[in-house]
C-alpha cells in the first residue's frame, strides 16, 4: 500500500549509481589535477570535462542495464528512447556528451511507464546529484591544497 512508485524507484536507482561510481570519478579528477603542471588550462578543462562525461555515461549505462535486468519488458522502449531521443524532447547529444540525471530519468521512466517525467522532477534530481557532487569536489579541493 505504501510502496515506492516506479518513478521513486528510478530516482533511487539513479542516485545509487551516481553514489556508487563517485569515488572512481573523483580519483580520475585527482589524477588529472595532478597533471596540472604538465597541462595548459584548456587541456586541463578538456580532460576534466571528458571525465565528467564518462562518469555520466557510466551511471546511465548501469542504471539502464539494472532496469532492463529487473524489468526485461522495458528493454525495447528504453532502446527506442535512446535510438529516437527526439520523441522525448531530447537530442542525440543529450544522451552521449550532455547526459544529466534528469535526462537519464526521462529515458528510464519512458521505458517503464511510457511517459516522461515532469520538468520539475528532472530538475530536482539534477539538483540533488549536482549538490552531492559539488560537496565532494569541494572536499577534494580542500584535500589537494
Amino acid at each position: 500500500m505504501f510502496g515506492l512508485t516506479i518513478k521513486e524507484k528510478i530516482y533511487k536507482i539513479i542516485i545509487y549509481f551516481y553514489d556508487m561510481y563517485i569515488e572512481e570519478y573523483l580519483e580520475r579528477v585527482e589524477a588529472i589535477i595532478g597533471e596540472n603542471g604538465e597541462l595548459s588550462k584548456p587541456k586541463l578543462d578538456k580532460k576534466l570535462e571528458a571525465a565528467k562525461i564518462e562518469y555520466n555515461k557510466h551511471v546511465f549505462e548501469a542504471s539502464r542495464d539494472y532496469i532492463i535486468e529487473k524489468m526485461p519488458q522495458t528493454k525495447s522502449r528504453i532502446e527506442e528512447a535512446i535510438g529516437n531521443p527526439e520523441k522525448l524532447g531530447l537530442n542525440r547529444k543529450d544522451l552521449s556528451t550532455d547526459i544529466t540525471p534528469g535526462k537519464i530519468l526521462i529515458v528510464l521512466l519512458f521505458g517503464t511507464k511510457k511517459k516522461p517525467p515532469k520538468a520539475k522532477e528532472c530538475s530536482a534530481l539534477d539538483f540533488i546529484i549536482h549538490e552531492k557532487l559539488r560537496k565532494r569536489l569541494v572536499e577534494l579541493d580542500s584535500k589537494l591544497r
